[in-house]
């Protein structure tokens, strides 16, 4: 079955980057903070999502959700 995530933020911090800015997490939650939205990304496909919807929470978010909509034809 296609399964469609409708909300999925790869444009915010630290899903965007990686970098753990302003975040504080356990000691076993340290892998995310090494992970991109890439590599998100494939691991949401991994996990059987076809598509994800990348909402912007401003207008600097949301022209990265654009940018990275025109990388892959399965962000929207």
């Amino acid at each position: 079955m296609p399964i469609f995530d409708t909300h999925c933020h790869y444009n915010l911090e630290p899903l965007y980057s990686g970098q753990p800015f302003h975040f504080k997490l356990k000691e076993e939650d340290q892998l995310l903070l090494k992970q991109n939205w890439q590599d998100h990304w494939a691991a949401a496909q991994q996990a059987g999502v076809n598509w994800s919807l990348i909402p912007g929470a401003g207008v600097t978010s949301s022209k990265l959700a654009v940018k990275l909509a025109e990388q892959d034809s399965r962000l929207l």
